[in-house]
């Protein structure tokens, strides 16, 4: 802080950015493939590696307000 001060600074701005963040259609859409995915999944691998995609989709589930707010 006192080193933006020191060179005049008096205001910043914070861009916020994410190439995971989805609009509501968007995340909506990818978790019914997903969850369709669980649901068809014939083995162990396939039920593991859509239990992961939804979990990490989830993650970013609090993005999709922002990118609504912000486009």
């Amino acid at each position: 802080m006192y080193r933006l001060k020191a060179h005049g600074v008096k205001s910043t701005i914070l861009f916020f950015g994410s190439a995971r963040a989805k609009s509501k259609a968007q995340f909506d859409s990818r978790l019914e493939e997903l969850m369709l995915a669980l649901g068809e999944a014939v083995t162990e691998k396939e039920r593991e590696d859509a239990e992961a995609a939804i979990a990490v989709l989830r993650k970013t589930e609090w993005l999709v307000e922002y990118f609504d707010k912000v486009r």
